[in-house]
């Protein structure tokens, strides 16, 4: 239960999409850290205030509580999550985020940023939504129930919007805010972290924020790289769905040209043969279009995973950058020592969640490098399937010109070879989207290797 007696305003507290703040609690969500940017939008005199109380002084009303339900199961079994938060500053206003909150060595750390696309308004109808579900418990024992329930019905909602799973939400989710984010902010902040690069060397930082600006860097090409994918998983999911079509479609085809031939007795004995043959080849079609959509099915939830990681590691080496240009920053205009025992051992924290994002991020390309090879060998498999339905329909044209009554028969034979030309290209198409994310990868794999040979310590 929330500690704090505030009584929410209905104001909006408005703060600026570049702004980045960050939040550490000990394994009871209790505050033990965070940035000035957080103590002033949460409405509080000092850090010093927040520092002891648990995270949820700052929890709104209007939040269903299956949401951190969801959180603490996500974090106790040592997984990430991305998570739209209505929180509730000292003054009684409120503001919105996503945040990112993970596991760490002393307990676990959350990162926020200003949502800026128009997910966070489905996202308000389902929470007002979720929240009548849990008031309908009158006493206490209905709590529990009533917060499963709530919980449940976000799920189903999720499946109805295209995802599978809350996971697959929150992937795109966090990568569609975060180039939103890098779009707005990037050129600007930018110029800002480098003019504090030049007063860094007095405090011992400049090798620090020199490492998380080059970072950055990389990252907003990675992030951009993973925007592209997520835009275009709509064109590959629709291309599955296609496929699924087409398959189904040849084998209605092929059914409808058996009944057809043995209803012509005598004289349809050499179409039979094509149109077993047709069967055959109907019968290869499932088996390769089934493999294709299992692993492209595998290969979009990859490409939603990596897009998250990378996500959450130009969110977390930004937040890094930023926090020592604050401290950077505050130490020139007060012309007085920091804490430095304080800030590096924020920074630690920074540091070892960034590193294990880069870690996540490792696995997860290599969950998208197993789909990409079995699609490259499934795609070439198609395309021979459908050479050979093309080479049934020539044969199929040539026997029903000598057939009478055969008209039925034309008409089946033009509908596989329209199928065979609309396949032809939409293969052609998936060929060129599956082309540009395989020439990707490599990038994401040389960013995890230097990771692992790039490591500078903070020494606490």
């Amino acid at each position: 239960m929330s500690s704090q007696q505030t009584s929410p305003t209905g104001c909006e507290r408005r703060f600026d999409i570049e702004e980045l703040f960050f939040s550490t609690t000990d394994k009871y969500g209790v505050i033990v850290s965070g940035n000035d940017v957080f103590r002033r939008i949460a409405a509080y005199d000092s850090v010093d205030e927040l520092i002891g109380k648990p995270h949820n002084i700052i929890r709104h009303p209007d939040m269903p509580r299956a949401v951190f339900y969801a959180l603490w199961q996500y974090l106790q079994s040592g997984k990430s999550i991305a998570a739209y938060v209505k929180n509730l500053a000292k003054d009684g206003c409120y503001y919105w985020v996503l945040a990112f909150v993970m596991p760490s060595p002393c307990g676990y750390i959350s990162v926020r940023l200003k949502p800026s696309t128009e997910i966070l308004k489905t996202v308000e109808k389902l929470y007002k939504q979720m929240l009548a579900i849990e008031q309908e418990a009158r006493i206490p024992a209905e709590r529990a129930p009533k917060m499963a329930d709530s919980f449940d019905f976000l799920e189903k909602q999720i499946k109805t919007l295209g995802f599978a799973s809350y996971d697959e939400f929150m992937h795109m989710a966090m990568t569609s805010e975060a180039s939103a984010r890098f779009k707005a902010v990037s050129s600007k902040q930018l110029s800002c972290l480098e003019t504090s690069l030049l007063h860094s060397q007095d405090l011992g930082l400049r090798d620090d924020l020199s490492r998380f600006l080059r970072l950055n860097t990389e990252l907003d090409q990675l992030l951009a790289k993973a925007e592209t994918f997520i835009a275009n998983i709509g064109q590959l999911s629709e291309k599955s769905r296609y496929l699924e079509r087409l398959a189904q479609d040849v084998h209605l085809l092929s059914l409808n040209a058996i009944i057809s031939s043995h209803r012509l007795a005598d004289a349809g004995r050499s179409l039979a043969v094509i149109t077993h043959s047709l069967a055959q080849i109907s019968s290869r079609s499932n088996e390769v279009i089934s493999e294709l959509t299992r692993n492209l099915h595998a290969l979009i939830s990859g490409l939603r995973e990596t897009g998250y990681h990378i996500s959450a590691a130009k969110l977390q080496a930004e937040m890094s950058a930023i926090f020592l240009s604050e401290s950077i920053e505050a130490h020139i205009k007060n012309s007085s020592e920091p804490d430095m025992v304080k800030m590096r051992s924020d920074l630690l924290q920074l540091e070892v969640s960034f590193e294990a994002s880069c870690r996540d991020l490792g696995q997860s390309v290599k969950r998208v490098s197993l789909p990409l090879r079995q699609l490259s060998r499934h795609i070439s498999d198609l395309e021979s399937v459908l050479k050979t339905l093309s080479n049934a329909h020539v044969l199929g044209k040539i026997e029903v010109a000598h057939i009478k009554d055969s008209v039925h028969f034309q008409t089946v034979f033009a509908e596989v070879n329209s199928h065979v030309t609309i396949a032809k290209r939409e293969v052609t198409e998936f060929q060129d989207a599956i082309r540009a994310v395989s020439q990707a990868v490599p990038l994401f794999e040389r960013f995890n290797a230097s990771q692992s040979t790039d490591h500078i310590p903070i020494a606490a």
